[in-house]
């Protein structure tokens, strides 16, 4: 089967056989490339359910959000496997162990985890 997704591009469908996982696969092509968390505690809810998050602390008016954040999200081979999330909460990046603002964490259930990219990163 194959299906569009939010560019118009075509990709082929390889999700998973159950009612949960074609809603999920469904819901990322359809709705933002990247959901803004209410809290921390959103957050970290958010977080514990998925296998491989990216998660970006700071203020969506930085170009590091739009240029290459948001660049990222919407690309559909990492879109595939990463669910983005954004906050705009100095305290809950320190909190998860960002440290500096604005940062880029990585979440995921295996290997080292968090892993966070602290304001050096480029938006190009």
């Amino acid at each position: 089967m194959v299906k569009s997704d939010r560019n118009g591009e075509k990709i082929e469908y390889n999700g998973g056989r159950t009612e949960a996982d074609i809603v999920m696969w469904v819901l990322k092509r359809a709705g933002p490339p990247s959901t803004e968390a209410n809290s921390c505690d959103d957050l970290k809810n958010k977080i514990d359910t998925a296998k491989l998050v990216l998660v970006y602390f700071g203020e969506t008016s930085n170009p590091k959000y739009s240029e290459a954040f948001l660049k990222v999200a919407e690309g559909s081979t990492v879109s595939e496997n990463f669910i983005f999330f954004h906050i705009d909460n100095k305290e809950c990046a320190v909190a998860l162990g960002a440290g500096d603002y604005p940062a880029l964490g990585l979440f995921r259930k295996f290997d080292e985890s968090p892993i966070f990219e602290k304001g050096s990163w480029d938006a190009a």
